[in-house]
């Protein structure tokens, strides 16, 4: 007798797919034509407790300060970082393997650390190549965003060293 799989079915922003649990769902703008140097959008961080919804923000800031945030927690239990754009700071506090964000009354809480760390890699990956091909078709170089590219070759490297220490 053969078993039923039970598929489930997210949706979020109108998109509907069979994904496992994702923590960071980002929704841009797409004004005609995406405009690099202001790509406003939605954002949603969802915890195994609680949700940070976030509608019209910058995306490049807030991207920023979620690697700010990460990257502060690996030498501190708690990090506030500001965003330029915005009032209230983000603020990040270690749980074991995990974390919770606060951004003003609201929360999530991620119980994996180093999954979310390789979800906001795919998530900054897909928003920069998204805004440098809006770029391109602008015929205007691409914008610096520093500290997003600098993530992506960090991820990046640590994911190489683990593919080739794994296969020896």
């Amino acid at each position: 007798m053969a078993k039923k799989i039970k598929i489930i079915r997210l949706t979020h922003f109108g998109l509907d797919s069979k994904i496992m649990k994702k923590h960071i769902e980002w929704k841009l703008y797409r004004e005609e034509p995406i405009d690099p140097a202001d790509p406003l959008g939605e954002i949603v961080i969802t915890g195994e407790r609680r949700t940070i919804e976030l509608k019209t923000i910058f995306l490049d800031t807030f991207l920023e300060a979620l690697i700010e945030g990460l990257n502060t927690l690996k030498n501190k239990s708690v990090a506030k970082i500001d965003l330029i754009d915005e009032p209230i700071k983000l603020i990040f506090v270690k749980e074991n393997s995990g974390i919770s964000i606060h951004y003003g009354d609201l929360s999530a809480t991620i119980f994996n650390i180093k999954k979310f760390e390789n979800e906001l890699s795919v998530v900054v990956s897909e928003f920069l190549d998204i805004l440098d091909k809006a770029s391109e078709r602008m015929r205007k170089e691409k914008y610096d965003f520093i500290e997003l590219r600098e993530f992506i070759k960090q991820t990046r490297s640590k994911t190489a060293f683990r593919i080739k220490y794994d296969r020896k």
